[in-house]
């Protein structure tokens, strides 16, 4: 999946025969000599322009026990002043009536503004100036070493159900991924942070913020003749890296579940995260099938999860599936709240559905209601030109912008012989994770994990 899917669309149909939103011939590519990829699609009927950098700077890419360095060095890059004290990247954006977004997940950085055409030139000079003129002094490393070290602390001592859930999150990646970089969180350790040094940071940037490591994916009021001459004029200098990244070991199998049980003085409901192996993009068929899945879990009221699980049954407060496509084999999560007393009976449901799916075909209308509700939750994803550099920049990151486009047909492809295959290759209980976070002093009916 792109990204978690919102609230239930059952109410709402496809309207028939429309035109996908991801049209092939309305997308362009561009490479300029240094490597840099320009992904268009051009939207002139758009008051305003998309415009959205990726960068292969996620935490993927950090070397082992420097967890956090990507954060860090996003915040650096396109931090709030430059080398000379001038307002840094998103304040410039913010005088040109824009505003900026930038984030770091496992995979990548992403830079995304949306402005008027005539500041897509201003844009981009200042996207190039990031680029090429970043901060990276000793003061200005430990300025945003202390902010991010500040706000994860913060973050640690505030009891709030976000902050509980991202914790849970944490511990359930951590327990998945004991080897490979897709355990630590995208914003690292505070013991790791701690430990580094601005060169690390300097290194970091010069090899992967270099431009064959970039796609600009570009949605709008422009065309290709006049946003290249403004990308060349603003990007291209930048000098490709000399390095090369090593691709680190997929992670080792596991030899038998792993289990890990928490208690939370502040928990009044039992929460548990139930982890499988999941495809990575190079496994396309995999990750459509995989999406389905989630769907006839996890789609608001359509999913089994709070049509059975919670609103049936009573088992759950509250039931979620995550499934995230990503460039390397990722999870495929359940996670429940639950009352303590109830805890087991959940865990035993779960399980059950789970051993359903590897061992019948899905219903046809089922698989064929699910298809419908992944198309249109594609669509709504995709409506606003934000949204398609969304999308195209993506799967560029992690693959290619093409699949983007592809990726409705290949999930209309996908048969409950697909579904049931992969439920059996994936959803295998010895490999599996769970953590559960229980409530200090509560009872979870037998105490077993």
């Amino acid at each position: 999946m792109l990204w978690l899917l919102g609230a239930s669309l059952g109410s709402i149909t496809a309207p028939a025969g429309a035109a996908p939103i991801l049209v092939p011939d309305h997308v362009k590519l561009e490479t300029l000599d240094n490597g840099l990829r320009i992904v268009l699609k051009q939207e002139p009927a758009q008051p305003a322009v998309a415009l959205a950098l990726y960068i292969k700077a996620g935490s993927l890419y950090e070397p082992e026990g420097k967890s956090g360095l990507a954060f860090l060095s996003q915040r650096m890059v396109f931090g709030e002043q430059d080398a000379d004290g001038e307002p840094g990247f998103g304040r410039q954006i913010q005088a040109l009536g824009g505003e900026a977004m930038v984030g770091t997940t496992r995979d990548f950085v992403q830079v995304t503004v949306t402005v008027a055409p005539e500041y897509v030139g201003d844009v981009l000079q200042a996207m190039g100036q990031a680029l090429a003129q970043p901060d990276l002094s000793a003061e200005a490393f430990e300025r945003e070493q202390r902010a991010v070290l500040r706000r994860l602390q913060v973050e640690r001592q505030q009891i709030t159900p976000r902050n509980m859930q991202a914790r849970l999150s944490r511990r359930l990646w951590a327990e998945a991924f004991r080897k490979h970089p897709y355990g630590g969180s995208p914003r690292g350790s505070e013991a790791d942070i701690k430990k580094l040094k601005p060169a690390d940071v300097a290194g970091f940037v010069k090899q992967f913020y270099a431009p064959d490591n970039i796609s600009l994916v570009v949605v709008g009021n422009t065309t290709a003749q006049d946003l290249v001459p403004r990308v060349q004029a603003a990007l291209g200098a930048l000098e490709p890296a000399r390095s090369r990244w090593s691709r680190p070991p997929p992670e080792p199998a596991q030899s038998g579940r792993r289990v890990r049980v928490q208690r939370e003085a502040t928990l009044k409901a039992t929460m548990l995260s139930l982890a499988f192996r999941a495809p990575g993009i190079e496994n396309k068929p995999d990750v459509c099938a995989m999406d389905l899945i989630y769907t006839l879990l996890g789609q608001g009221d359509f999913g089994w999860l709070n049509r059975v699980l919670r609103d049936e049954k009573g088992l759950a407060i509250s039931a979620e599936a995550d499934f995230l496509t990503q460039r390397e084999p990722g999870l495929f999560i359940l996670t429940l709240a639950t009352p303590p007393s109830k805890e087991l009976q959940a865990r035993a449901a779960l399980e059950q559905k789970i051993a359903k799916l590897q061992q019948e075909l899905v219903p046809e209308d089922r698989l064929r209601e699910a298809k419908r509700l992944l198309t249109v939750n594609y669509a709504f994803q995709n409506e606003t030109g934000t949204d398609q550099t969304g999308s195209l920049g993506f799967y560029d990151a992690i693959d290619t912008y093409e699949f983007a486009i592809q990726y409705i047909n290949q999930v209309r492809a996908v048969t409950r012989e697909d579904l049931r295959r992969v439920a059996q290759q994936y959803f295998v209980p010895e490999r599996a994770t769970l953590v559960i976070m229980r409530p200090r002093g509560a009872r979870s009916g037998q105490e077993a994990t």
